[in-house]
């Protein structure tokens, strides 16, 4: 037994210096930050697929048995509606912001610690430019950094609008020269992209959703004699 641990140690003791190298930490670095990506696309996925339009068959899962008769279950079924539209209408805004959350902010976070540290992900390089000049992170201020995020997600988001009026909202820019960099930025502008798109669908299921239920509160109060909403 004695002999073993020794081994162990020994072991230890001579990959330690791998393990806890530079680049073998920088290489963690990079595992830990693509890995909160892909979750995060996953949990994206998830949520597109969620926002599903409303139906009857919806409701009546729900709210199961059988058709109304009288007056009296004409009109809960009226009220039931009316609540399962809310119900409706706050999933679908739910999960839109969650989506805008997900897919944006989150992404937009791994952008700025990877600019900022640049002098870790990506050693010996500079990842922006400042009026077309490449300046070294650790220079430029945090909120202008943060301006710079936010100029990618609305460039990714309203995809040829700036370009096409000329707008920016800061003059700081992924350097060009940087190529690990610049695909990081092209990659966080077709997501912002995708999921402007996504949550701009949203709007569909969300009005399809409320006539459907609207006219189904209106056949329910017409049938339990109520003046309608």
């Amino acid at each position: 037994m004695e002999a073993l641990a020794d081994s162990i140690v020994d072991f230890y003791a001579q990959v330690r210096p791998v393990l806890t190298s530079v680049s073998a930490l920088q290489t963690y670095s990079w595992t830990l930050l693509l890995a909160l990506l892909l979750v995060v696309g996953r949990n994206v996925q998830t949520l597109i697929r969620s926002l599903s339009t409303f139906t009857k068959e919806e409701f009546d899962k729900k709210y199961g048995g059988r058709p109304p008769e009288k007056r009296g279950s004409w009109e809960r079924r009226a009220n039931n509606l009316k609540e399962f539209k809310k119900e409706h209408t706050r999933h679908i805004l739910g999960q839109a912001s969650a989506l805008l959350v997900l897919g944006v902010f989150l992404p937009g976070i791994a952008l700025g610690i990877v600019a900022l540290n640049e002098h870790w992900f990506l050693s010996g390089t500079i990842t922006l430019a400042v009026a077309n000049t490449p300046t070294p992170s650790r220079s430029i201020q945090v909120l202008d950094l943060v301006g710079f995020v936010m100029d990618q997600a609305l460039r990714g988001a309203l995809s040829d609008l700036f370009e096409v009026f000329g707008i920016a909202t800061s003059n700081i820019s992924n350097n060009i020269e940087n190529l690990v960099f610049s695909v990081f930025v092209l990659g966080y502008r077709m997501i912002c992209g995708a999921v402007m798109l996504t949550a701009l669908y949203t709007i569909i299921p969300l009005v399809r959703g409320r006539r459907a239920t609207q006219r189904l509160i209106a056949e329910a109060k017409d049938k339990a004699g109520l003046a309608p909403a």
